[in-house]
């Protein structure tokens, strides 16, 4: 029990206590809104043709 009151107060000094970051002014070219939703989707899809997609062979394969 003793553990749990010390842990309690630790958790509502630090609460009490804090300070709010502020986040720092950019130095630097800005994403733009299009940019952002675009980076935060997490699927997206990449799709390369070379000359053996073409051929029937294996990349790599002579």
């Amino acid at each position: 029990m003793r553990g749990f009151c010390l842990c309690l107060f630790f958790v509502i000094c630090n609460k009490a206590f804090a300070q709010q970051v502020k986040l720092p002014i950019p130095d630097g070219p800005v994403p733009s809104e299009r940019q952002i939703q675009w980076h935060e989707l997490e699927m997206y899809g990449f799709v390369h043709f070379t000359m053996n997609t073409f051929t029937g062979k294996e990349w790599g394969v002579c």
